[in-house]
Parts: C-alpha cells; structure tokens; sequence
C-alpha cells in the first residue's frame, strides 16, 4: 500500500521501508524544459548505483561522474520529437538521499517532447526498483 499526504510543500509517499519527499520545482517549467526532486530516506549510494541500472534500461548514458554522481542521458529522435536531454544530480542531505532531475527538449520547436513525463517515468522506474 501507498498512502500519499499532500502539503503546500511536498507530497509524501509511504512505502514498506521507503519513505519519500516530493517537491516539483515549477520555476521554469514549461513544455521545453521540467525541473523536479525527491528525497529518499535511502544511503545516497544505494539510490544512485540502482539509478545507474534502471536508466542502463532505457536510455544511453552520455556522462557519468561518480565522484559528484551526476548522470547526463539522452532520449533519442523519434517519429514526432527530436529527443531530450536530462541531468540527474544525486546529493546526501541531513542523511537522507536528493535526487534532482533536469529534462530539456533539444530544440525549442519540439511540440511533442514530454518533458514532465519522461521526468516522472525516471522517479517512478526509480521508487519502483528501490521498493524492491
């Protein structure tokens, strides 16, 4: 079970040994480009080391610096967009793990690229790997 409480600040997300913060960062968002972070009550190292095996699923891995664990991938062309490019920057805080995610369209005319989407799809590949 997931029970989910709401706040002018966070949602928060209880798991089986799993807890979970939300804060959706709106300044800046729009169709091109979505900033958004979860806290998770997990050992940074854990999350960012599962991150790495969940996004090897999916995406291509252009840049991995696991001294400040950042993660730069990339969603290739399709049929309707021309891809995006997404930073992933993964920081300890008060004990705790951040997981900060930057989805950008690679170019401005990409009507079709959901960046707020692909974004949640990473967090909740993520939560879903982490749960288990």
């Amino acid at each position: 079970n997931v029970t989910i409480v709401k706040s002018n600040f966070s949602i928060i997300h209880h798991m089986p040994n799993m807890c979970v913060h939300h804060v959706e960062l709106k300044v800046g968002y729009n169709k091109m480009n979505y900033d958004d972070q979860r806290i998770y009550d997990i050992d940074l190292q854990i999350v960012y080391t599962k991150l790495i095996s969940v996004l090897r699923t999916k995406y291509v891995i252009k840049k991995q610096d696991d001294k400040i664990h950042r993660i730069i991938i990339s969603k290739g062309i399709s049929l309707f967009s021309y891809g995006e490019n997404i930073e992933i920057l993964v920081s300890d805080y008060k004990g705790s793990t951040i997981v900060n995610i930057q989805t950008k369209s690679k170019v401005f005319i990409n009507l079709t690229s959901d960046v707020k989407k692909i974004t949640n799809d990473i967090f909740t590949d993520l939560e879903n790997i982490l749960h288990n």
